[in-house]
Parts: C-alpha cells; sequence; structure tokens
C-alpha cells in the first residue's frame, strides 16, 4: 500500500516511470474503471500522479492492480515499479516550494475609459426590434 500522507501535494514516482516507458497518463486513465464503469478521467489521473490526490470514488486497490498490470504488460520490470506510489523526490515541480523569484506586479494599468467622441446610434429598426423608445446610450441627468 502507498506511504502517501492525504494532504501531501507531491508527485508520484510513477510519473516519471510512464515518461521513461513512452505511455501516457491518458492510456492509464482509460484503463482504469470507476465503479460505474466508465474510465477515470485524465484529470483525475494528473491529480494523482503530479499531487498524490488519490480519486474519492475509484478504490485505490483497483488503481494500484490496473496500473501496475498495465506496467508489467508494457515491459516494466517488477524492480521498477517497488516505489512507484511513493514521493518522488527528483521532482520538486509540484512540491509547494516557495518561488524563486518575485512575481512582477501588475504594470498594465488600463485607461480610464472616456466618452467616444462620436456618439453611437442605433437605427431605427433595431429600436423597434428590442421594443426600444429611447436611445440606450443616452444618459438622464
Amino acid at each position: 500500500m502507498p506511504s502517501i500522507k492525504p494532504g501531501t501535494h507531491a508527485p508520484l514516482r510513477l510519473g516519471a516511470l510512464l515518461v521513461r516507458h513512452g505511455l501516457s497518463q491518458g492510456e492509464l486513465a482509460e484503463a482504469i474503471r470507476q465503479p460505474n464503469g466508465r474510465p477515470l478521467s485524465r484529470v483525475a489521473m494528473n491529480m494523482l500522479i503530479n499531487h498524490g490526490v488519490w480519486p474519492v470514488v475509484t478504490p485505490r486497490e483497483e488503481i494500484i492492480r490496473v496500473t501496475e498490470t498495465m506496467l508489467r504488460e508494457a515491459g516494466v520490470d517488477d524492480d521498477e515499479l517497488v516505489d512507484i506510489w511513493e514521493i518522488d523526490p527528483a521532482n520538486p515541480a509540484h512540491m509547494g516550494n516557495p518561488a524563486k523569484h518575485r512575481a512582477y506586479a501588475n504594470t498594465h494599468r488600463p485607461r480610464a475609459i472616456e466618452e467616444s467622441e462620436t456618439r453611437e446610434m442605433l437605427h431605427p429598426a433595431t429600436k423597434k426590434h428590442f421594443g426600444l423608445s429611447r436611445d440606450p446610450f443616452k444618459t438622464t441627468s
């Protein structure tokens, strides 16, 4: 059984193994069936592999069994399967490390919306079609 603590949100070694063997998360997700018979979503598989968040509905044991069976069929040695459910310390990408740079301040400041020099006009047929009795662009003061 995997030793991931709930809320760890760290990538699993499974992700690197899939990359090394040319397998996709989508293929793996398609092979795993939820209790309702539908395949596991790619998002759920991505959350498991990249963040260590297990799907709530699909049994963990089923995910492990199908994944390891698929990997063996793809030619992955049993030696490589030993620690695929452990956190991957070589992949700090999603481990919640603080940013190494300071975020830029919002330098884009939108201009104040200025009233156009040319007035917007509605065609009389448009006003009639929408049941407008007055010009909606004219402000009443």
